[in-house]
């Protein structure tokens, strides 16, 4: 169990002393919630969960350096502030009752779209895009636990230049 936290806290010291991104969001719009979620199966104490779908807009600057690895952004069209802005596809699960979580969130970067870090921990047997029936949860452990998850398209949808 040692090494298992000591692996744990070293991949977290890693994330947060990682270079900074120069990216921002700069528009995050609900689109549609769905309470409850998952036909109202019902997790433990915790009770049902709600879906969030949303879209979030983002921008980067194409000069930072870290930013260099995302190909042909040199020829996306830019706002008047200079930055590329693009539109992604967010997805929210949390406990209908906010007091009911455990304040925990599991942020997933979905691979075109797959959850698969909630497929794994949910013990799903198949991988599901849309999440809508009581199944697509698998055994709930996640959700039994009151986590709230968080997925963002690791693809952007869209990339567009802004009205100057």
């Amino acid at each position: 169990m040692g090494q298992l936290r000591r692996a744990v806290m070293l991949i977290a010291a890693t994330l947060v002393f990682a270079s900074p991104c120069a990216a921002k969001v700069v528009k995050f719009e609900i689109v549609k919630v769905e309470s409850p979620a998952f036909e109202g199966r019902t997790f433990g104490a915790v009770g049902t969960y709600d879906r969030i779908l949303a879209r979030a807009a983002i921008a980067v600057t194409p000069d930072d350096p870290n930013n260099k690895i995302i190909v042909d952004l040199d020829r996306a069209p830019r706002n008047a502030q200079g930055q590329i802005e693009a539109v992604t596809d967010v997805e929210i699960l949390r406990p209908t009752v906010a007091a009911n979580g455990n304040r925990t969130l599991f942020y997933d970067v979905l691979n075109r779209g797959s959850k698969l870090g909630l497929a794994l921990f949910n013990d799903i047997p198949a991988v599901t895009n849309d999440l809508v029936k009581a199944a697509d949860a698998g055994n709930g452990f996640l959700m039994r636990s009151g986590t709230r998850w968080f997925g963002a398209a690791g693809k952007a949808t869209s990339c567009r230049a802004a009205a100057a």
